[in-house]
């Protein structure tokens, strides 16, 4: 007879009251089923489509970062840009900016240094280049060979404060800093030298 009903969708009168109660019942737990899947369904859905929109901004932010050249350091927009991710942009452009006081600093510091490096090295040729045009006494070939010898030693404390300020750029050299109290040594310095 519960075929009956699934087929017709009615109680025939002949069923007992508690053999209706029972059937209706079992059609009312699976209609609230079949409502409560519906819905999980249409709110997965929902939900889905809200997140996929909502992570739109962070796509477009993930594709500007990727399509940009390494050098290209140009603050990115943040027009039309929701509320929650303008910090972040902020930070990133703040993140190129120093990124870009860095690597001009990168090219002014190694400008300098081409320029320190080129002076004693055209010395040095010079002298030589002047000293072999034509015959020299000894006396003539020693002066030329000390002039040498200072560009040379000019050139050596070039290249060492360079290592030096290589050396300093590095993290381990960093790491190994530690505050000091500079009121204390200031005052330990006039103790000492004061007297």
């Amino acid at each position: 007879e519960l075929a009956n009903v699934l087929k017709y969708g009615s109680l025939p009168l002949s069923f007992e009251s508690s053999e209706a109660e029972t059937v209706s019942a079992t059609l009312g737990l699976a209609s609230l089923r079949a409502g409560l899947i519906a819905g999980a369904i249409g709110l997965a859905l929902v939900l889905v489509v809200a997140v996929g929109f909502s992570l739109r901004p962070l796509r477009r932010l993930t594709d500007d970062i990727a399509a940009r050249a390494p050098d290209r350091l140009t603050p990115i927009a943040d027009t039309d840009t929701p509320r929650e991710i303008v910090p972040l942009i902020r930070r990133l452009n703040a993140l190129f900016a120093e990124i870009d006081r860095a690597l001009e600093n990168e090219r002014r510091f190694t400008a300098d240094a081409s320029h320190e490096l080129r002076t004693p090295l055209a010395a040095i040729e010079a002298s030589v280049d002047v000293t072999l045009s034509g015959s020299r006494d000894a006396d003539e070939y020693r002066e030329t060979l000390e002039e040498v010898g200072g560009q040379a030693r000019i050139l050596s404390a070039l290249t060492r404060q360079l290592l030096l300020l290589s050396r300093l750029d590095s993290d381990e050299a960093r790491r190994d800093f530690e505050p000091i109290n500079l009121a204390a040594v200031v005052e330990a310095c006039v103790a000492t030298f004061g007297e």
